[in-house]
């Protein structure tokens, strides 16, 4: 019984150690494009997703809404969220 019980502990034990990573390949991994206006975020999404989903112009400003995509970096699985503005960061 006592042996049961170990090999039983063993496998959770086991089973929690790669908990996190499958929960990470499972969801993907939450992922924030952030910086001053201007400095290329819309451009690194869309290179990233391979389209053309964000706007990208010269004019600071131009991109006002939060916007959300799913791409999948050698197997990861990302949520890349690319931020209008950042806390801190004057227009």
């Amino acid at each position: 019984m006592r042996e049961k019980a170990t090999d039983v502990h063993s496998r959770i034990v086991q089973l929690l150690k790669t908990a996190k990573q499958g929960k990470i390949l499972r969801e993907g991994l939450a992922t924030s494009i952030i910086g001053r206006p201007n400095v290329g975020k819309s451009s690194l999404l869309n290179n990233l997703l391979h389209e053309d989903k964000a706007i990208v112009t010269d004019v600071p400003g131009t991109t006002r809404d939060v916007l959300e995509e799913y791409v999948n970096v050698r197997g990861v699985p990302l949520k890349l969220v690319r931020h209008c503005r950042h806390p801190g960061y004057d227009r």
